[in-house]
């Protein structure tokens, strides 16, 4: 399989890139250390994270990014790998150190 280049990330987005990606996400959702948390929304209320819109603006899961591509809502290729990265940055961004971290 042909790997998405940094050097191809700004360029339109076509079907092609939208099968690499998706692969992407299916390999992300494989690894163990991966866990099921990133497959969907934070569940906000559930998880009594009242202050999470607060500190994150942009929330964004793996879900969300493939349904996005299954709706053409990606221009560009680097548009579907940024909402990718934002996952782990949102991650780091609220799970600081100091915050409280949710076990098992």
């Amino acid at each position: 399989m042909n790997k998405i280049s940094l050097q191809d990330s700004d360029k339109y987005i076509n079907e092609e890139d939208i099968f690499k990606i998706k692969d992407i996400i299916d390999r992300l959702k494989k690894e163990d250390n991966i866990e099921m948390v990133f497959h969907q929304p934070v569940d906000i209320e559930g998880l009594g994270l009242k202050d999470y819109l607060t500190i994150i603006s942009k929330p964004m899961d793996l879900g969300t990014v493939l349904k996005n591509l299954d709706d053409g809502q990606y221009l560009k290729v680097t548009n579907a790998l940024d909402d990718i990265q934002l996952i782990w940055d949102n991650c780091k961004k609220y799970n600081q150190e100091g915050s409280v971290l949710i076990n098992k």
